[in-house]
């Protein structure tokens, strides 16, 4: 291999880098002095070096890892070695797609050449960034960015997750204003909104707590709102629907009325599907005005939530006992799901499973496409009142003060205790778990192995919704005044 005369090399970084290679990519015997730093480092770390050497290069073969540590004076030179510029560009690139971001970064600080390599690599960069959901898959070709700038929008995304399992928090200070209890929370750009019994939208700054715009149409309660985009829907309580733009928060048109307050709502950009407590599902277009919505009827109770996905379907749970799927595209029902033995009181939908918690203390799992009940998650002893889907796992939580993490194939992986009373509401991704409950705080957990990442203490009330996204995390009081609380990770 080529030593790098001209530029100073990190050998801590280079040790830690060349492990990082080691243990993770099958290198070939190509290069004798590439191999024997490899091998080094496998065996001073105790791992056998054989796996990813052949016989002619493997100069450890049977050596045990405290004799390697002896050696690391006479053996100290190759750690200084730039083998990653001696490798052609296709073993480089072959290298790099099987390193994790943190080894890229760690990597790219070993000297100028390396640096120079990895940021070269907009491919593994931008698979990073599509992983984290940071862009899309097609938009971003590429040819047209380069390495460095996905490194940086990975890299700022990491420093937050890092600040979210650090609890690098601060609280602000309540967001009061609502006469009567919160009924919705959302998160648009720079503000938190919410809606309360006391017939107001509020829009709230994330940076301050501050109250910056009011919708007030004089009358009736506001029972439920979503958001998407800038579309803003509210449901009332004398069965009106709202539709708003934003930022402005004008009032884009009033879409129609209920027999029944509205007892929960969503929108997706294409659909509006609204429902009342007697049990009747609408559905009206985003983008068509004249649209007079279509009128879905089935459940014989009170609706208790609604999710969209798609575009065409949409999911109800109900006191009932039951869901039914939707094809809100042609108002017509899919499926009819049956086997909760109480009243079923959330749930979610995606391409392939419907999740569903009830009262009965069961969480099912569906199969959209048709209809069939294909796993019963049992454990909970008490009412499943939340659940949050991600990947291939569940989380639910349960008025038995626990929150338990799910596969879809119906493996419990952990089960959470740190709730006293009912646990309300929660959101999963593919790293943390957030959750709220009665009990006057807010709980972060790993959810690789259920480790309590930290606690926020100090709402001043229960907590009954949750809204959040990278930086902001929004709560909500059922409590009179309706009062929420801000809390920025930085």
């Amino acid at each position: 291999c080529t030593h790098s005369a001209s530029t100073h090399i990190n050998s801590h970084c280079a040790h830690d880098a060349i492990y990082s290679v080691s243990r993770t990519v099958l290198l070939p015997a190509c290069e004798h002095c590439v191999v024997l730093c490899l091998v080094f480092v496998c065996g001073l770390c105790g791992i056998c070096a054989c796996s990813w050497c052949s016989d002619s290069v493997c100069l450890t073969r049977g050596v045990q890892a405290e004799a390697c540590r002896l050696l690391l004076p006479a053996l100290e030179r190759h750690l200084a070695v730039d083998f990653l510029s001696s490798l052609p560009d296709t073993a480089v690139q072959c290298v790099l797609d099987h390193l994790a971001a943190a080894d890229l970064v760690h990597s790219s600080r070993v000297c100028k050449t390396w640096y120079s390599r990895i940021m070269s690599s907009s491919k593994r960069w931008r698979e990073l960034c599509v992983d984290q959901g940071l862009c899309d898959h097609d938009a971003m070709q590429p040819t047209l960015i380069d390495g460095q700038l996905f490194r940086e929008m990975y890299t700022i995304s990491e420093t937050k997750r890092l600040k979210w399992a650090q609890g690098s928090c601060t609280v602000l200070r309540p967001c009061r204003g609502h006469t009567e209890p919160i009924s919705g929370v959302c998160i648009a750009d720079d503000k938190a909104i919410t809606s309360s019994l006391d017939g107001t939208v509020r829009f709230w700054n994330l940076a301050d707590g501050l109250c910056s715009r009011v919708l007030d149409d004089g009358h009736h309660e506001v029972t439920c709102m979503d958001l998407c985009g800038d579309l803003l829907v509210t449901g009332k309580e004398d069965g009106m629907v709202l539709e708003y733009v934003l930022p402005a928060g004008q009032l884009r048109r009033s879409l129609g009325r209920h027999g029944a307050p509205v007892g929960c709502i969503a929108v997706d950009g294409v659909h509006i599907v609204s429902c009342d407590r007697e049990g009747e599902v609408r559905v009206w277009s985003c983008r068509d005005e004249r649209d007079g919505g279509a009128v879905l009827t089935g459940h014989t109770q009170e609706v208790c939530a609604v999710r969209l996905w798609g575009g065409y379907l949409a999911v109800t749970c109900s006191w009932d006992c039951t869901l039914r799927v939707w094809d809100v595209r042609h108002g017509q029902e899919r499926h009819l799901l049956q086997g909760h033995t109480e009243y079923v009181g959330c749930c979610s939908i995606d391409d392939s499973v419907i999740v569903s918690g009830s009262a009965d203390g069961q969480l099912r799992v569906w199969n959209t496409y048709d209809g069939q009940c294909t796993k019963i998650l049992l454990g909970h002893t008490g009412t499943v009142y939340c659940l949050s889907c991600s990947g291939s796992l569940i989380a639910s939580g349960s008025s038995d003060s626990t929150v338990r993490l799910w596969h879809l194939d119906g493996r419990c992986l952990h089960v959470l205790s740190g709730h006293v009373g009912v646990v309300r509401c929660l959101h999963l991704d593919d790293w943390k778990l957030v959750t709220c409950g009665d009990h006057r705080r807010v709980l972060v957990w790993r959810v690789s192995d259920g480790t309590l990442l930290h606690t926020v203490h100090r709402h001043p009330t229960l907590v009954h919704l949750l809204a959040l996204n990278a930086e902001f995390l929004v709560t909500a009081s059922p409590d009179v005044p309706g009062t929420a609380t801000i809390v920025r990770y930085h």
